[in-house]
């Protein structure tokens, strides 16, 4: 109602304050609202990130790709 929008942004680690305005600038530009970024640690992601605005979810975690990884030989029938 107001334009701002709420996000978090899971990391494997705490991100700086530099990350954080980045990360916020660059959302902001692209769904064309304020953005409140919150910043959340989940260690098992080992590295990247995921980010979370309203029912979108970008995901650019090493665990995550891993998992895709795993999924995509899991499909596969071995000759």
């Amino acid at each position: 109602m107001k334009g701002i929008v709420h996000a978090t942004v899971i990391s494997a680690t705490r991100l700086s304050a530099k990350n954080l305005e980045g990360l916020q600038n660059v959302i902001a530009s692209e769904i064309n609202a304020e953005v409140v970024l919150r910043n959340t640690v989940d260690p098992s992601l080992i590295g990247g990130f995921v980010v979370n605005v309203g029912d979108k979810q970008i995901d650019a975690s090493i665990n995550g790709k891993l998992n895709k990884l795993k999924r995509h030989f899991e499909t596969q029938v071995v000759n």
